[in-house]
């Protein structure tokens, strides 16, 4: 943006805009519009809701959330009077600076009882948003936030990054990840939270791309009935696991009283996460511990690190 984009901006909204904001968009401006990233075949902008990168749009979006029949300015009354919109989820939640104090980004959603930080500078934003579409069988990309997995009863849905979508079992294979023992060491995990057997859980069953780019691996067809939880499931994401049990549920029950088998678990766990990135030479799980966060159901966190 020019100097004059930017006066526009704050003559139409009535603010002096955060010096932050003035400084990135001036130098950075016409470098994060030509930022493109690939989706089958086709290029798109990479920052189009998330960050707005002209005066018209920045000033028409300010002025509609300042009005009552949004739902910011329905929840948050006067919300401008404290912050500077500057780009979406997408989903009808917004992000923005403050007008004074200090730097953070925060976030503002209807959901949410009050804004809430999420990053220490707009510039920690701009750099996040850049790196997380770079790809997942890219070596630059960190190696904990190349992909994510979903483990439920009959299988797990693979994660990636955008620019790998859609997804595909091919795709894996060419990467050198050997989807076949990856679905081995996915039912040894599934097998351990389940009291079932590993060998008669793996089954040839469907791999489906998803409608989201995604890719759900089939373990098992087989029903498992449960007499201990009404369900369970395993989330792998950024240096988190997280192991979920659904009812019945008595008191909180510490780890090693929930009859799971948690070396096996680990174990295999270590497996898939060294299938899913043959790049890295060293793999660690920790022991489960009650997770800090607060559920219906019973949670468990165990932590891993890739190297």
């Amino acid at each position: 943006m020019t100097d004059a984009d930017l006066e526009q901006i704050e003559e139409a909204l009535g603010i002096e805009l955060p010096a932050d904001y003035s400084e990135l968009l001036k130098s950075r401006g016409e470098e994060l519009k030509e930022a493109m990233y690939e989706v089958e075949g086709r290029s798109l902008p990479l920052f189009g809701e998330t960050l707005y990168l002209d005066a018209a749009t920045t000033i028409e979006i300010n002025l509609y959330v300042r009005r009552r029949d949004s739902a910011i300015g329905l929840y948050f009354p006067g919300w401008w009077q404290t912050y500077f919109i500057f780009g979406s989820n997408g989903g009808g939640a917004y992000y923005g600076l403050r007008l004074k104090g200090d730097r953070k980004v925060a976030f503002l959603n209807a959901e949410n009882d009050a804004p809430h930080d999420t990053h220490d500078s707009l510039a920690d934003y701009v750099n996040e948003l850049i790196g997380s579409f770079c790809s997942s069988f890219d070596n630059a990309c960190p190696p904990l936030g190349r992909f994510a997995l979903y483990i439920g009863h009959d299988g797990c849905v693979i994660q990636c990054r955008v620019p790998d979508r859609p997804l595909t079992a091919d795709k894996l294979r060419q990467h050198g990840i050997d989807v076949a023992e990856l679905r081995l060491w996915l039912a040894r995990a599934i097998a351990a939270l389940a009291h079932r057997d590993a060998d008669l859980l793996a089954q040839e069953t469907e791999i489906v791309p998803l409608s989201d780019g995604n890719l759900a691996l089939g373990i098992s067809e087989e029903k498992i009935d449960e007499s201990r939880f009404q369900s369970m499931h395993a989330q792998v994401l950024v240096g988190c696991i997280f192991v979920v049990l659904s009812g019945p549920r008595e008191a909180t029950t510490p780890p090693e009283l929930v009859g799971i088998d948690w070396t096996a678990f680990r174990a295999a766990i270590e497996c898939v996460l060294k299938t899913l990135h043959p790049s890295c030479a060293r793999v660690t799980v920790s022991g489960a511990q009650d997770s800090m966060f607060k559920t219906d159901d019973r949670m468990y966190e165990l932590r891993y690190s890739l190297k």
